[in-house]
């Protein structure tokens, strides 16, 4: 597996092991935050939301983190 998506999924694992009890998942925001190591802005939430309700299959965790990242990193590079 890539190196940053290994980072990343060791990231999104803390964050799990830090949420209530109670919770069953993780806020998008924090998801995102926790992928990308840095406090994610509304523009790459929206992108996120907007590519996660435009799909119809279920995807893994690490399917998610890679996109995620490559949308974060394609995005960086196109600004």
């Amino acid at each position: 597996m890539n190196p940053e998506v290994n980072a990343a999924m060791s990231r999104v694992a803390v964050a799990m092991e830090k949420r209530n009890e109670s919770q069953v998942g993780l806020r998008i925001p924090i998801l995102v935050s926790a992928i990308i190591g840095q406090e994610a802005d509304d523009e790459l939430l929206d992108l996120v939301r907007t590519a996660m309700s435009s799909n119809n299959q279920s995807i893994t965790m690490v399917e998610f983190v890679s996109s995620t990242l490559n949308l974060f990193n394609w995005r960086n590079s196109n600004s």
